[in-house]
Parts: C-alpha cells; sequence; structure tokens
C-alpha cells in the first residue's frame, strides 16, 4: 500500500500486486525515464531505474528550397525535434514518386542537391530507432538544363518558295526539359 500511494497523476496500477504501471502522462518529441522501489512489512527496496525511453520525434518544419546554381539547391527548414537521431530525405521529380536521397544523422536542419534539371521536390522526416515522424514536403523547385532541340514549325519540310518571295522566315518551338524560357538562340543555313 506504500508504494501505491507515491503513484503520481498520469500513472495507472496495472495489477493488484502492484507489479506494473502504466504512464499516461507521456507525449511525442520526449524522452523519459523512471526508477522503481519494492516495498513490503519491513521496508523498502533500493532503487532501480530503467535506461531512457523515446517516444516518437516530432516532424521538421517544411523545407524551404533555394536554387545556388544552374542545378544546385539547398534546403532549410525548422526541426524542433528533442528525440531524433536522424533525419532522412527523400528527392521526386513528380511529387508522387519518391527516392532515397540521404540519412543525416544527428539533428538536421538543412541539405544540398544537385539533381541535374528539371522540377524536384523533396521531403524530410525525423527517425529514432523504428519510430519516425510525419513527412514535411517541400514545394517544387526548378533548376536549369540545356533545353531539348527546337522544333520547326515552319517552313515545312519540301515547302516551295516562289522567286518573287524575297525572304524565308524561319519559325521554332523551344523545348525546355526544365520549364525555363529562351534566352538565345543560334541558327544556321546552307
Amino acid at each position: 500500500a506504500g508504494v501505491h500511494q507515491d503513484v503520481p497523476e498520469g500513472y495507472e496500477v496495472i495489477d493488484a500486486a502492484g507489479k506494473t504501471y502504466r504512464d499516461r502522462s507521456t507525449s511525442a518529441n520526449h524522452s523519459y525515464a523512471y526508477r522503481v522501489a519494492s516495498a513490503n512489512g519491513a521496508g523498502q527496496s533500493a532503487w532501480v531505474e530503467t535506461g531512457t525511453v523515446y517516444t516518437t520525434p516530432a516532424a521538421p518544419g517544411k523545407p524551404m528550397m533555394a536554387r545556388v546554381s544552374d542545378t544546385r539547391v539547398t534546403a532549410t527548414f525548422d526541426n524542433p525535434a528533442n528525440t531524433a537521431t536522424s533525419c532522412e530525405i527523400e528527392r521526386s521529380a513528380d511529387g508522387s514518386s519518391w527516392k532515397a536521397l540521404r540519412t543525416v544523422s544527428g539533428h538536421a536542419t538543412g541539405f544540398e542537391d544537385d539533381p541535374g534539371g528539371g522540377t524536384f521536390y523533396y521531403r524530410v522526416r525525423n527517425v529514432r530507432g523504428e519510430l519516425a515522424s510525419a513527412w514535411a514536403y517541400s514545394d517544387g523547385i526548378v533548376t536549369i538544363c540545356a533545353p531539348a532541340a527546337p522544333t520547326i514549325t515552319s517552313p515545312s519540310s519540301s515547302q516551295v518558295v516562289p522567286m518573287t518571295q524575297a525572304t524565308i522566315t524561319v519559325s521554332w518551338r523551344h523545348n525546355p526539359i526544365d520549364g525555363s524560357a529562351q534566352t538565345a538562340a543560334q541558327w544556321r543555313w546552307s
């Protein structure tokens, strides 16, 4: 009975002999340690301590992406995790199919990547052992790469131009791989 008197609020005695307690006061992103002493009519034992017990780490904040060169990007994010031992980073070209990029040990608050040209999305989550937070998703970021060959729209192939026409206009459609606008063009004739 003396042991039961010291049970703090948020704890629950599971069995009548007082050998099991349930802590209902825990929350995510924390670590806990416990100590236990047994007692009977002759007195109390020495205290023994559990190891540290960890709960699921908090999710990182939304990755804020920035382009630092044509194809290189950086991300920064808040990371309130108290219990994470690493951060998993994944990349996607469409926002739905994800590929593991890397796992950063410790308390991560950013990363760099050189994905090439295109539009890319990133997601990050905190991990401790088997425990993983929710994913935090970035907005898409566009990197620059050389465009695909243009598509000639005029004149059409084998078009006959009358001698009375003083000029021939060549038109094309820019075909960017990364969504960027055309800033220059070269043309040749023979």
